[in-house]
């Protein structure tokens, strides 16, 4: 939050700032992440993202939700929906629509029921009958 002191400087709190500070690490790191899988094709990023998703799993087991999140996001990176239905399919399945129903569980983990509800729905816009996407958006 911004606030204006008396003087009519503005600063930011501790908190908006870590914020911030967070928000340019995370899409720095993005940038570099899609910069070094360019080279990659579909398939190989695919195996890459799923990989990174991975990773994020094993930091939701242990608790560690905001690693956890900054993994699911990396892998976002490797979103590669090829040049065929069935590479955009397979695509889908193995990593679109698992990371945004484990973001979910994560913001479930962390109270932000906004973000839950966001992310399922968008989970179920490419899935209508998804049960992990109904089952944390009706938490949401």
């Amino acid at each position: 939050m911004v606030r204006q002191s008396n003087g009519g400087e503005y600063y930011e709190s501790p908190e908006d700032n870590q914020k911030t500070i967070q928000a340019v690490d995370t899409k720095m790191r993005q940038t570099q992440l899609a910069h070094l899988i360019s080279v990659l094709t579909t398939s190989e990023k695919l195996e890459w993202a799923v990989g990174v998703k991975e990773q994020g799993n094993d930091c939701y087991v242990a608790n560690d939700f905001e690693n956890a999140i900054q993994k699911y996001m990396d892998a976002m990176v490797g979103l590669d929906f090829g040049s065929s239905d069935e590479e955009a399919a397979l695509t889908k399945e193995r990593l679109q629509i698992p990371i945004l129903n484990n973001l979910a569980a994560c913001y479930i983990a962390k109270g932000e029921w906004r973000k839950v509800v966001r992310l399922c729905d968008q989970s179920l816009e490419l899935e209508a009958w998804n049960l992990k996407a109904l089952l944390r958006r009706s938490r949401g």
